[in-house]
């Protein structure tokens, strides 16, 4: 005869997070640790902050070589204009001085000229009054002028590299040269624009064989930087703070946001924690309950069960053994009646032990 039930085993199926049983799968990948999130962004917030102070102070130092570019060429058209105002009245006379002494290059009928009261007087022509005009500017702005040429009459007036080379671009075409440069140790804007030949200037470079339109010389002025860098400087400080100010700013944050994404992540960490701790006691416990299953087989008349191992035992230690029961006697009212006939009837209502 046979009873039927399972041996003892676990009960079946896992506990809701519990790997199944055919094994666990791939482990869930790990975010990135916080502080090389933080890395990232501290990394890329400062070089944004540093390219736009970069970009900041070029722009700065573009609207300075602006402005001084500006200087220049009004300096030019005020020399251009005055130019041509003294070749239009032929040449202005003035008293002849150790200022103004006679113009050895000036090869002209009445170069020098003594009037009725006695005065001795020189001829300026348009060069000549230019040059003057650069020196005494160079004298009270720190602006250096220069009127030159690749065929001077003066040789004071001849090219220096930089205006050579913008004498033969004007020749080429080019209307303007403009550069920054460095003069005695000083920072410097270059700028040049071509004088051409007219009608006007006949008298004085008639000898040089020039044709009427034909680019004859140029006037270069030299703008001083460092007055327009002293203007600036105020700017760029206030440019610089600022950037500090807002990097400092955006660091303060991006702390506060990743001290909060820390604060957040540690209790996700301790939420799981605490999952897993349950879980894995709701494990322990599921593993130390044992369920009987399937057939037993059972003697007809002693009711002892054979075990896995043929042997025969009693059913109170059989179960014992093999589930967590543990038993305690009493007696049932039939085998109290027949086992104590005299006292039958007197079963009691809950027998000690039951």
């Amino acid at each position: 005869m046979a009873m039927k039930a399972d041996r003892a085993q676990s009960p079946s199926g896992p506990l809701p997070g519990e790997e199944p049983e055919h094994g666990p799968g791939p482990p869930a990948p790990r975010p990135a640790p916080l502080r090389a999130y933080a890395l990232v962004v501290v990394t890329g917030w400062t070089v944004l902050i540093a390219a736009s102070l970069f970009w900041n102070l070029e722009q700065e130092g573009r609207t300075i070589l602006d402005l001084a570019a500006a200087e220049a060429r009004m300096a030019i058209e005020k020399d251009v204009v005055y130019r041509r105002w003294n070749a239009d009245l032929g040449g202005v006379y003035v008293k002849r001085s150790e200022r103004a002494p006679s113009n050895p290059y000036l090869k002209v009928p009445e170069r020098d000229v003594t009037t009725s009261e006695g005065k001795q007087l020189t001829l300026i022509n348009p060069a000549y009054m230019t040059r003057q005009a650069h020196e005494q500017g160079l004298e009270t702005m720190g602006m250096r002028g220069h009127i030159t040429s690749l065929k001077p009459l003066r040789p004071e007036n001849a090219p220096d590299p930089w205006e050579a080379a913008a004498l033969k671009s004007f020749e080429a075409g080019s209307k303007e040269a403009v550069s920054g440069e460095t003069i005695a140790d000083k920072p410097y804007l270059r700028l040049m624009r071509p004088l051409r030949y007219e009608e006007a200037c006949r008298p004085c470079h008639q000898t040089q064989g020039y044709e009427v339109g034909q680019v004859r010389g140029g006037i270069s002025v030299s703008v001083p930087l460092g007055p327009h860098h002293e203007l600036s400087r105020p700017h760029q400080i206030t440019m610089i703070v600022t950037h500090s100010a807002i990097w400092l700013l955006g660091l303060l944050g991006a702390w506060l946001a990743v001290t909060g994404l820390g604060r957040r992540q540690e209790e996700r960490d301790r939420a799981q924690r605490e999952r897993e701790a349950a879980l894995n006691s709701l494990i322990e416990a599921r593993n130390q309950v044992k369920i009987l299953s399937g057939l037993l087989p059972i003697c007809a008349s002693c009711k002892k069960i054979r075990d896995e191992d043929g042997r025969w035992q009693a059913v109170e230690s059989y179960i014992h053994g093999h589930s967590q029961a543990d038993f305690t006697h009493s007696i049932c009212p039939d085998c109290y009646n027949r086992l104590y006939p005299e006292l039958a009837g007197a079963y009691p209502a809950k027998s000690e032990g039951s």
